[in-house]
């Protein structure tokens, strides 16, 4: 429900340098309320979107976006300038896209709050990502990655490769590879970080800042890196043809690096690396892993009840699940749940947030293909590697343990 709520008082005349400082402090008190309300509501992101006559405060909670309040325009600018001054920015002059981060301590935690401002013709919207600091990066049961995958993950983590996290926009992918690089770190190795933002404290990790670095020094800086010997490595992302390659060669040198790619599968993954100019006979020697994944929201655990999906649904859910490796889970005995609502999910069913997954990883038969020229398709990965399991696939069996639900499923893999 939308609450209007103009935050207006009556006060005596004021100078314009009084008005200014009275403004200020407006802005920061309602900023407080903003933000106080949405770590309380286990929010990730506020948006705060100015319309005609009115500023609408959105927040994310398990992926969805939920409408908080609205405020009346003319708080627009004073919460914008205190915004501007927390995070170190002059006002704004000429509109146009920034980015910038504070640190913000609520409850004895530390967050780290990643600002993006963005010019509408109304004004400028900003959203806030909010993510704590220092908290310990979950483990991979706790994401949710399932036992058939676990298994996969750990056994290629004790060798040397490339391993890749891919996904579409806010799929988890920097969580997911957190919790590796936790899974490994320990005195005995050297793991050194290229990031921007960084948005997690790693203890005991040589996490560098790419923001902090100009152009001209980035290269040097990531020399330098490697002449420190790091026995794992992350980049950020491989957003170039020199990512690539270089993340290729340094994985050919029993060293283990990480990084991320925004493809929606394992199949268009291999074809972005290709076509970027990875050598194919690189990509045989160098991959360790490639971990492709989205979020769903899963069921609460305390409203949770079976439930038939529509036909439609159904007969997708089983059409998908008929080349599963055997003894995964039956097609023709899927049974399936919701959540009916209840005060523990604010009456959405829902409450919380596990990844679904495919892991590739190259067998022989699937790296003599590639280096004879051919192409990976769902079809060939099937026939070359019949235990793999695709992302819809582990899906649906997660929907069928009752973890989340086939709608959430459907919907997130398309």
């Amino acid at each position: 429900m939308s609450v209007k709520n103009n935050f207006t008082a009556v006060t005596p005349a004021l100078t314009k340098a009084d008005q200014s400082i009275e403004a200020l402090v407006s802005g920061q008190k309602i900023l407080e309320v903003i933000i106080k309300n949405a770590l309380d509501g286990r929010a990730t992101d506020i948006h705060i979107e100015p319309s005609a006559g009115e500023v609408r405060i959105r927040y994310r909670v398990d992926g969805i976006l939920h409408s908080s309040l609205t405020l009346s325009a003319t708080v627009l600018v004073s919460l914008l300038q205190a915004l501007r001054q927390l995070v170190g920015l002059p006002p704004a002059k000429d509109l146009q896209p920034q980015a910038a981060s504070y640190k913000l301590e609520y409850e004895g935690k530390i967050y780290n709050v990643l600002v993006y401002f963005l010019p509408m013709i109304e004004g400028e919207k900003v959203v806030l990502h909010l993510v704590s600091a220092y908290d310990q990066p979950q483990t991979l049961v706790e994401l949710g990655f399932a036992d058939y995958h676990l298994s996969q993950i750990e056994k290629k983590l004790t060798r040397g490769g490339l391993f890749l996290v891919t996904g579409k926009v806010n799929s988890g992918k920097t969580t997911t590879l957190y919790t590796l690089l936790n899974i490994l770190n320990s005195e005995a190795v050297n793991i050194t970080t290229l990031e921007e933002p960084i948005e997690r404290y790693l203890s005991g990790v040589n996490q560098i800042s790419l923001g902090s670095l100009h152009d001209s020094n980035l290269n040097e800086a990531l020399q330098v890196a490697l002449k420190q010997e790091p026995d794992i490595l992350l980049l950020d992302t491989l957003d170039s043809v020199t990512a690539v390659e270089l993340a290729g060669w340094v994985a050919t040198f029993n060293k283990k690096v990480f990084s991320s790619l925004a493809t929606s599968d394992v199949l268009s993954t291999v074809k972005r690396l290709l076509e970027m100019g990875l050598p194919t006979f690189l990509l045989t020697e160098a991959l360790g892993l490639i971990i492709s994944q989205r979020l769903v929201r899963k069921i609460c655990p305390d409203c949770r009840v079976e439930t038939t999906p529509a036909p439609g649904l159904l007969k997708i859910a089983k059409a998908l699940v008929k080349s599963t490796p055997t003894g995964l889970i039956d097609p023709e005995n899927l049974v399936f749940y919701r959540g009916a609502g209840c005060p523990h999910c604010s009456q959405t069913g829902y409450k919380g947030r596990m990844v679904l997954a495919e892991i590739f990883e190259l067998n022989e038969p699937l790296k003599n293909y590639l280096i004879e020229g051919g192409e990976l398709t769902a079809e060939s990965l099937t026939k070359l590697d019949p235990e793999f399991i695709f992302l819809a696939v582990d899906g649906i069996i997660k929907a069928s343990q009752g973890l989340t639900t086939l709608e959430e499923v459907i919907k997130n893999i398309s």
